[in-house]
């Protein structure tokens, strides 16, 4: 049997994506040889509300990144799995990426076992704000910092 007739055939299908479904999409894949995993070990949550200076060095880490994530467009892989989901075939689409780009391309049924990038949580009071918003604050913050060095 091949794919295709498989997922024609199928009632209610469940999906599992990784890093791979959004490469040619222009994010790096994680885990891959000379990928971010072999060049900065993650940070665990644990670690990130327990110390300001480990969210430091998570924010400056990840306003670096940041452009690449927000230039990202749903491929052809994203697309695909929308268009299945629309017709009935994809039931589910679990997704250890962070990028929404599932989204992007239709996909509704998407649950996000690392969560998101596109959204940022406060701490404090678990208020919901887009990363544009935050990465532009990260900005004028670094502005600032530069502007005020020795």
């Amino acid at each position: 049997m091949s794919l295709s007739e498989f997922v024609r055939d199928a009632k209610r299908l469940v999906v599992l994506t990784g890093a791979g479904c959004s490469t040619e999409s222009g994010i790096p894949d994680y885990r891959s040889p000379g990928g971010a995993w072999t060049r900065h070990k993650p940070i665990q949550y644990s670690a990130f509300v327990r110390s300001a200076e480990v969210r430091r060095f998570y924010w400056a880490r990840s306003f670096r990144g940041w452009p690449r994530f927000e230039a990202a467009r749903p491929n052809r892989a994203h697309r695909a799995l929308a268009e299945l989901e629309s017709r009935g075939s994809v039931h589910q689409l679990i997704t250890q990426n962070v990028d929404d780009l599932h989204q992007e391309a239709g996909s509704r049924a998407v649950v996000q076992l690392h969560g998101r990038n596109r959204l940022v949580v406060c701490l404090d009071c678990g208020a919901e704000f887009p990363r544009v918003a935050i990465q532009e604050e990260l900005a004028e913050l670094n502005r600032d910092w530069l502007a005020n060095a020795p």
